[in-house]
């Protein structure tokens, strides 16, 4: 099992960078001023919505797999995709506070609640997309193929808005290693148009150390 296809990897770990990103931002800022704090407020406004879409997309796409053979195991999981809007609601509420509210104590002290709300939703998606990957691939693998779960996944791909898939990208190029970024981008040289691998490297300058991007992009070049 350990070599089949997982369609979670490439997102989740792109989504993980995301969180951890936020909620180094969040630590950072100073809630007292909207001026100082309003960039972390916009992120995290963000990955809310990275992480609304990416629940769409499970649900349109890979429940539906699991649900002809495990319609209990999809119940459970959606249970759990509902805390997870409800620990995302709440931090709206936060946010829609904050907003309303003037510089000075009260802002700071909805910051702080923030980002212990933020935690808290941190600590569930953690626990939460290690569980998928644990126990839904167990049933992917068990009765579909790896072609079949590719062709998912370009599904899921085909759907998104060019400017969301490129925002996408980005997140998912920062959370990947190099044998994925390699198999990723090597896939993209044999099957994409010249313009759009280009684009892709150029973005991969953008997302990773300078060291290691040269070093893939020479290896790209000879593959």
């Amino acid at each position: 099992m350990m070599n089949r296809y997982n369609i979670f990897n490439q997102i989740h770990k792109g989504l993980r960078v995301v969180l951890f990103e936020t909620a180094t931002l969040i630590q950072q800022s100073d809630f007292r001023s909207k001026a100082a704090s309003a960039a972390a407020i916009v992120k995290l406004q963000q990955t809310l919505g990275y992480f609304d879409g990416h629940a769409e997309h499970e649900h349109g796409y890979i429940f539906p797999l699991i649900n002809k053979v495990n319609p209990t195991l999809v119940a459970e999981f959606d249970s759990e995709h509902e805390t997870d809007e409800m620990l995302a609601r709440q931090m709206r509420e936060l946010v829609s506070s904050w907003y309303n509210v003037e510089d000075g104590p009260l802002s700071w002290e909805i910051g702080r609640t923030i980002l212990a709300s933020f935690n808290e939703f941190i600590a569930f998606n953690l626990t939460h997309m290690n569980k998928e990957e644990r126990v839904l691939n167990e049933v992917l693998w068990s009765y579909y193929s790896d072609h079949e779960l590719m062709a998912v996944e370009q599904e899921i791909v085909a759907s998104l808005p060019p400017e969301l898939l490129f925002e996408e990208s980005r997140f998912m190029m920062r959370g990947a290693n190099d044998p994925e970024l390699l198999g990723w981008l090597g896939g993209m040289k044999a099957n994409a148009p010249a313009q759009v691998y280009e684009l892709y490297l150029r973005m991969l300058d953008e997302e990773i150390a300078p060291a290691r991007s040269q070093a893939l992009t020479r290896e790209l070049a000879t593959a």
